[in-house]
């Protein structure tokens, strides 16, 4: 459901529990309830919402890659050849294109297995792609005015 409303930019895992009693006090189960909360919530979180994130890290670097933001010679040089195919309206409407099309193929799985509608799914998927390719003509028309 989170991806669905645009994906997700950062992950706070903020849940933990605690049992105020001396340890040779506490039930093995009142021991297992905390560590599934304060430690394996934190890891299962962090896996789920992994996906969605690591793509938008694939675009960031990607651009920092075309437009040579790093230091290194490498960067530059790739950077350098690449920045001749892609201007700057073409990469803002890169990004555009990339804040409302659906993250992965994972994004659209879990629409379809949170609606249970192969109906709504195709919506879900096409309103998202069509709002995409309009997002990045929209701004990229509007950056070409502007360069």
């Amino acid at each position: 459901a989170a991806w669905s409303n645009g994906g997700i930019d950062i992950l706070v895992n903020n849940a933990g529990i605690q049992h105020a009693v001396p340890l040779h006090e506490m039930p093995v189960s009142r021991w297992n309830d905390i560590i599934a909360v304060n430690l394996s919530s934190a890891f299962h979180t962090m896996r789920a919402a992994m996906p969605a994130m690591a793509a938008r890290e694939v675009a960031v670097s990607a651009l920092a890659t075309v437009y040579a933001v790093g230091g290194d010679n490498v960067d530059a040089a790739l950077g350098g050849l690449l920045a001749q195919s892609w201007s700057l309206p073409v990469a803002l409407a890169y990004l555009a294109w990339f804040v409302y099309a659906p993250q992965c193929i994972s994004t659209i799985a879990v629409v379809r297995r949170e609606t249970n509608s192969l109906a709504a799914t195709a919506f879900f998927t096409a309103y998202l792609f069509a709002l995409a390719y309009f997002a990045a003509w929209v701004v990229y028309r509007l950056a070409l005015m502007w360069t």
